[in-house]
C-alpha cells in the first residue's frame, strides 16, 4: 500500500462500474423515500376521514403535492362493487315483491292477514272479522 506518487499512477475507469451501481442504488433509494412519503401522506389522509378520489386528485400538506394516477386495480375494484350494488339492489326489489305476493296468497287462500307491528310481535286479522280491529296479536 506504499507507493510514490511521482512515480506511480493512478487510472480511474470513466464508466466505473462500482461508482455506477452506487449511484444506480441511491437513485432507487430515493424513489423508495418518495413512495413511503406519498403512501404516508395516504394513510394520513385515510384516518383523517377524507376519501381520495383517484382521478386527478392530490394531496397538498406542508408545500408537498402528490398527484395520485388511477390504477387499474382499484378502478377493477370499483367497477365489482358497484355491480355487486345494483345485483343486490334487484334482489331486494324481487324480494319484495316475492313477500308481498306470498302474503296476498296467503290471504286470498286462508283468509287471514299476518302484520308485523312490533318486533317478535304479529297481527293475524281474518277477512270476515267484523271490525277491523277484531284481531289475534301474539308474540314469537
Amino acid at each position: 500500500g506504499d507507493y510514490d506518487p511521482v512515480k506511480t499512477r493512478v487510472v480511474h475507469l470513466k464508466f466505473n462500474p462500482t461508482t455506477e451501481a452506487k449511484q444506480q442504488r441511491q437513485q432507487e433509494v430515493e424513489a423508495i423515500r418518495e413512495e413511503l412519503t406519498h403512501l404516508r401522506e395516504l394513510v394520513r389522509s385515510f384516518q383523517e376521514g377524507g376519501m381520495v378520489s383517484n382521478d386527478n386528485s392530490s394531496i397538498h400538506t406542508s408545500g408537498l403535492s402528490l398527484s395520485l394516477p388511477p390504477s387499474k386495480e382499484v378502478l377493477d375494484l370499483r367497477k365489482q362493487m358497484e355491480s355487486s350494488e345494483l345485483r343486490n339492489q334487484r334482489l331486494k326489489e324481487v324480494f319484495q315483491k316475492k313477500i308481498q305476493e306470498f302474503r296476498t296468497v296467503c290471504y286470498v287462500l286462508t283468509g287471514y292477514q299476518i302484520d308485523i307491528t312490533t318486533e317478535n310481535q304479529y297481527r293475524l286479522t281474518s277477512v270476515y272479522a267484523e271490525h277491523m280491529h277484531d284481531s289475534l296479536l301474539f308474540k314469537k
